[in-house]
């Protein structure tokens, strides 16, 4: 549902550039690149491109199950960082 969100703010942000109204202009700054490109990146680097908001239970539990995109394992420096590192 974020993603859908986030997705739909950048048409927002074009749809209020002719806005006079003090309020909208202070929505149209809202909605900026440089407020919305870095939720774009994070989304786009953990959760796979072709997860859309789904209605029904089936759909839902699927998405849950596939939407996070798989990391490579730790490499063996990485593992051994992790133990050395106070916890």
């Amino acid at each position: 549902m974020l993603k859908t969100f986030v997705q739909s703010v950048p048409p927002l942000f074009e749809a209020l550039s002719g806005a006079r109204s003090e309020l909208l202009v202070m929505i149209q700054q809202n909605c900026r690149a440089e407020n919305i490109d870095p939720t774009i990146q994070f989304i786009c680097e953990v959760i796979n491109d072709d997860v859309v908001y789904q209605k029904t239970p089936l759909d839902l539990r699927n998405q849950r199950t596939y939407a996070v995109k798989v990391c490579p394992p730790p490499t063996a420096s990485k593992i051994y960082l992790l133990l050395r590192s106070p916890a």
